[in-house]
């Protein structure tokens, strides 16, 4: 999966997370977690080149060959930090303005996030 743009990152991220409902977390938060949880990079990252060694690293500090499938590290990082913040899991509402927050500084179109959180259950 080869995402193109901001936009699609940040679409297919928010998408993901509301309909994941948790964190992706395996003592702190991990790039892929238990029971399939991925978190707001770690859905980005292919199969074929994810491995557990990129736990633990930053965006800035993934492997080229990772980064080159990857639009906006500093967008991704954002988003990371929206996912890693416990308090964003408290309510669906939480982080969808934190997310919503992101999108306005990248400019971002936010019909998928108001269409995620619209079908949230959790």
């Amino acid at each position: 999966m080869l995402i193109g743009n901001r936009q699609e990152a940040f679409d297919t991220v928010v998408r993901h997370l509301f309909k994941q409902g948790k964190q992706a977390k395996f003592g702190g938060c991990v790039y892929r977690g238990p029971e399939g949880t991925k978190c707001a990079v770690g859905c980005l990252i292919p199969d074929e080149l994810y491995s557990p060694k990129l736990e633990g690293r930053s965006v800035f500090s993934l492997p080229q060959r990772v980064l080159d499938q990857l639009p906006a590290p500093s967008l991704l990082d954002k988003l990371q930090q929206a996912h890693d913040d416990d308090s964003n899991w408290l309510n669906p509402a939480y982080l969808r303005d934190h997310l919503a927050i992101i999108a306005g500084h990248w400019a971002l179109n936010t019909d998928a996030l108001q269409e995620a959180f619209n079908n949230a259950d959790w």
